[in-house]
């Protein structure tokens, strides 16, 4: 009961920016709790206060010590409803680094293949990140995804980049699938990217 009433405590001065930037920069002090923890940060990005620039970096802090999957998932869904098409993930490059890549690969597609375009387009944003000194892959056989998931995989990717071959090499593995459609219709992409791009699809 105690950790409870704290909790609604928390929840209802996170209404107050003032409060709220404090409660977000020692939140951490607080152990184990991460549920509550993620409400309270949830809340916080709701707030009509919430901007990109002023509360990104102290929530990518927050990932320093809060090592739970879920609930950066949950927050970075919860961002991208709040500020859709806005780029934040750079932020959280260190923590990428810390979680097991088979399960942000699964995530980084998910983004990119979901039919809502503020999704596909942060995980764009993640992928490029990842990308910055090496071309990015996956950690698994993106054969094995379902037909429509390759298909949009490759429509995704292959959409508004400066360094089409950091997207492509993550793509390759489609010139063996075994749909025609995803196939074919991949094979001519790479003939209408390489008119503009020549000796970096190459």
């Amino acid at each position: 009961q105690h950790y409870d009433r704290c909790s609604e405590e928390l929840l209802s001065a996170i209404e107050n920016e003032k409060s709220a930037y404090y409660i977000l920069h020692n939140i951490n002090f607080i152990k184990n709790w991460s549920d509550k923890k993620t409400a309270i940060v949830i809340k916080l990005i709701n707030q009509s206060y919430f901007t990109i620039e002023k509360y990104i970096t102290p929530i990518s802090q927050f990932f320093w010590y809060e090592k739970d999957f879920d609930s950066f998932k949950t927050i970075i869904l919860s961002i991208i409803e709040v500020k859709p098409f806005e780029k934040f993930t750079k932020k959280f490059q260190s923590y990428f680094h810390t979680i097991e890549k088979s399960l942000l690969d699964d995530f980084i597609i998910s983004l990119m293949t979901d039919n809502s375009a503020s999704k596909r387009f942060t995980g764009l944003d993640i992928f490029d990140g990842l990308s910055n000194l090496i071309p990015y892959s996956f950690s698994f056989n993106i054969l094995e995804l379902s037909t429509l998931s390759q298909y949009k995989l490759w429509v995704s990717m292959c959409q508004d980049f400066h360094q089409p071959q950091n997207r492509l090499v993550a793509l390759l593995p489609l010139i063996d699938s075994k749909s025609e459609l995803v196939k074919e219709s991949f094979i001519c992409k790479l003939e209408e990217i390489s008119e503009d791009y020549g000796g970096q699809i190459t």
